[in-house]
């Protein structure tokens, strides 16, 4: 074997594009009937088997979807003093999220995804459950802010979660993908003085809607 071709035939690979399909199978395999809309939480702790399973941390278009959320709030809201982020994952928007507001705290359905948050971003408080049972070492609602971004699509009933986070926070933000609109535009636009912005980034947009309860 001429291991210098090898390793120039490696060196060629586009690695990223087949990790990537790669976590793409896996999540196939995960959610066989798919995850949106059906409350699927015990599955996600499966899928965190793999780190980063979406290939956020590699992915420019969603650096660019966390530094717009981050100048929508610090436009409309300033640095906030207590935020809760529903659906922290591994804390990579999280990382992000820490620079807008005093204290973070982040909840989300698998244990092994909080256990990478807490690696990520030491100084948040993070714990494993979700909007509807929170940590019990997590101070009690309300919040400054409570964010859901790119999450809502997962959940079965869409009009409970809206509501619950108004319960949750004085200040609510929500994101979700173009592909989601359809569903949850008609859902989103029922919330009183709800405000919406659309952010772009090459072939993907997504909507970030708030509102204050």
């Amino acid at each position: 074997m001429d291991l210098a071709k090898v390793c120039s035939a490696l060196l060629r690979l586009d690695t990223d594009r087949i990790v990537r399909a790669l976590k793409g199978k896996w999540m196939e395999s995960t959610f066989p009937f798919g995850a949106d809309y059906r409350d699927e939480t015990l599955r996600f702790n499966r899928l965190y088997l793999v780190r980063d399973p979406w290939s956020l941390n590699c992915s420019e278009s969603e650096r660019f979807r966390f530094m717009r959320t981050n100048g929508l709030i610090m436009g409309n809201f300033g640095h906030v003093h207590s935020l809760l982020e529903i659906g922290c994952g591994e804390g990579i928007q999280s990382s992000h999220l820490q620079i807008v507001c005093d204290r973070l705290h982040g909840v989300d359905v698998s244990d092994r995804a909080v256990k990478r948050a807490r690696r990520r971003c030491q100084l948040g408080l993070f714990g494993p459950g979700d909007m509807y049972s929170l940590p019990e070492s997590m101070p009690s609602p309300p919040f400054d802010l409570v964010t859901a971004c790119e999450v809502l699509y997962y959940m079965a009933d869409v009009p409970r979660a809206l509501r619950r986070l108004s319960a949750l926070g004085r200040v609510c933000l929500i994101s979700y993908y173009d592909g989601a609109r359809e569903v949850l535009d008609k859902h989103v636009k029922e919330i009183p003085g709800v405000q919406f912005e659309t952010a772009s980034y090459q072939d993907t947009s997504w909507t970030l809607a708030w509102w204050r309860p």
